[in-house]
């Protein structure tokens, strides 16, 4: 079981700039939830483009590997997101 020392997140929707970082310098997630408005392609640990629907979403917890960059390849997503670092 992990435990966490802090969160991350939006406030409220915001709109994604091109190659946009959301993971903060020296901050890693052990739990990461982003839900985008439209169709996005993002990287996940410098991983090749992934597509994420706002039907699917993305979620990951503490069974899964630490997220230390989520980059949003398209300009224009409203989104929001949460994390948890450890």
């Amino acid at each position: 079981m992990q435990i966490g020392a802090s969160y991350y997140g939006s406030p409220d929707f915001q709109v994604s700039s091109a190659n946009q970082e959301l993971v903060p310098d020296r901050v890693s997630f052990y739990k990461f939830s982003f839900m985008p408005k439209q169709n996005c392609r993002v990287k996940i640990n410098d991983s090749d483009p992934i597509l994420i629907t706002p039907e699917l979403g993305f979620s990951m917890d503490g069974s899964d590997a630490f997220i230390y960059s989520f980059v949003i390849i398209d300009d224009g997503v409203e989104f929001v997101w949460i994390g948890g670092a450890k």
